[in-house]
């Protein structure tokens, strides 16, 4: 409800909201996809921000390292307390964000561009450690942002945060609660993010000049200014 109250309208209720899961997208001539979810505003009657169906992506943390410390304290928590105090506890495991922003790019020129080309939307659902990662690794991220009501965007990255409780309220069992981060939720435009995407990168002639080898085993060395030349064997 959060995610549709964000994408589409926040005065819409349960009913206005239709929804499918695990459906299959075609992505090129004989390739196929696999979409989260899609969403859709069922109800004529309600206005909505942006496109009125919405293929949906959901990405978390990434994977985990230290996958063993993580493994013996959820079997030490299943076995004495299923608390969620206990399960805050911190292990010294982290998340592996890199493989997650891999994931989210593949999703981009894959899943978001189907979606465009079908006249529907695309959002990617991210916790806030996969979305700080990607706003290191793309600063302009920011300038990105359109207002939600222009109804122009077709592309949202909506995150979500843990809910931070009062120190007084320590909730021991059940779901742990996550909100909508509105500050660093952000809605744009698909090709805006792809060409910005496509910006990437950075001249490197070093890099492509130096001493190489052949595989019949002589050694060349290429210069900056595209000769080349031959090294004497020692």
């Amino acid at each position: 409800m959060q995610t549709a109250k964000a994408l589409f309208h926040p005065d819409i209720e349960s009913h206005q909201i239709g929804y499918k899961s695990e459906v299959r997208i075609r992505t090129g001539e004989n390739k196929r996809h696999r979409a989260d979810f899609i969403l859709a505003a069922v109800d004529e009657g309600i206005q909505t921000f942006g496109p009125r169906r919405i293929l949906v992506e959901v990405q978390g943390g990434g994977e985990t390292n230290n996958t063993g410390s993580i493994s013996r304290h959820l079997e030490q928590w299943a076995q004495e307390t299923k608390d969620n105090v206990f399960l805050r506890k911190s292990v010294g495991a982290g998340t592996i964000e890199t493989n997650a922003w891999r994931r989210l790019q593949e999703q981009l020129f894959a899943k978001a561009t189907t979606a465009k080309k079908t006249g529907c939307g695309f959002a990617v659902l991210l916790g806030e450690v996969v979305f700080d990662y990607v706003a290191n690794t793309i600063p302009e991220i920011h300038t990105l942002q359109m207002a939600k009501e222009d109804r122009g965007w077709d592309m949202a990255f909506i995150v979500f945060r843990e809910k931070h409780l009062n120190p007084d309220r320590q909730v021991s069992s059940g779901a742990v609660e996550l909100e909508l981060d509105t500050e660093k939720t952000i809605y744009t435009k698909l090709e805006t993010l792809l060409a910005i995407l496509l910006t990437r990168g950075w001249f490197s002639p070093e890099a492509f000049a130096g001493d190489y080898k052949t595989l019949s085993g002589e050694k060349m060395r290429l210069r900056d200014d595209g000769t080349i030349e031959p090294i004497p064997l020692q």
